[in-house]
């Protein structure tokens, strides 16, 4: 049976506290909740995926 996780989520170190609650069943990933997280917040966080190729051989 899946269960649905509830979790409160907030933003350290700010003056004004900024927090959501999400929920996400527990056949989900530890991924999977961490992109629900920057997605709650309208956060893309593409400075976490910089790829650089050198084609040089």
């Amino acid at each position: 049976m899946t269960k649905v996780l509830k979790f409160r989520v907030e933003i350290e170190e700010l003056e004004n506290k900024i927090w959501r609650e999400i929920e996400i069943t527990d056949r989900r990933t530890v991924a999977d909740l961490a992109y629900t997280i920057l997605a709650t917040f309208e956060s893309l966080a593409y400075h976490l995926y910089y790829i650089k190729y050198n084609n040089k051989i």
